[in-house]
């Protein structure tokens, strides 16, 4: 007879049960449920901040979080992690969630290895600024599989791209209006 149990929901798999809930809706920011209901983005809205973040890996969104806030003047709107993809729609609608927040500028810091291609994000970057006419100024950072072909998708269509996410960092915060 079992007298007490706990059920732990994993919260990377529950887009996968629309049935359960690990959120409370009532507690939970507009931008956040959506984000949820899109696909199962991790997507946290953060206050004060102008900056628009979009980096795949929660380490490395975190990492990039950390970077910009060290940076004089940096501070970010969101967190966004793209999780590892090569498909072009899952780049667009992570632009969406982030353009909802209303950011000044855009920071896309990919590390391409494995699933994630960073032609197929660079793609999807463009696809984003044509179907929203995003005005914001977008800085990408890519390094990984595809970087070289990435880089030149971005450059063709006017989108700053760099190789390291410090150069991409101090862009993004100088093109925000910071440091």
């Amino acid at each position: 007879m079992a007298a007490d149990s706990k059920v732990v929901v994993d919260s990377d798999a529950v887009y996968r049960h629309k049935e359960l809930s690990v959120t409370d809706p009532e507690k939970t920011p507009p931008l956040e449920l959506e984000a949820q209901s899109k696909g199962g983005y991790a997507f946290v809205e953060l206050d004060g901040g102008d900056i628009g973040v979009i980096a795949n890996g929660a380490g490395l969104t975190m990492a990039t979080l950390d970077a910009l806030t060290l940076h004089k003047g940096g501070k970010p709107r969101n967190f966004l992690d793209l999780g590892g993809t090569d498909n072009v729609d899952i780049v667009v609608n992570a632009f969406d969630l982030v353009l909802k927040a209303k950011p000044k500028a855009i920071l896309v810091n990919i590390f391409g290895g494995g699933v994630t291609k960073c032609d197929t994000v660079a793609n999807g970057i463009v696809a984003a600024k044509q179907k929203y006419g995003i005005k914001q100024p977008i800085v990408v950072r890519l390094s990984g599989v595809h970087e070289d072909e990435g880089r030149e998708i971005l450059r063709k269509n006017g989108i700053d791209s760099y190789p390291t996410m410090m150069e991409a960092i101090e862009r993004v915060v100088k093109l925000a209006g910071g440091a």
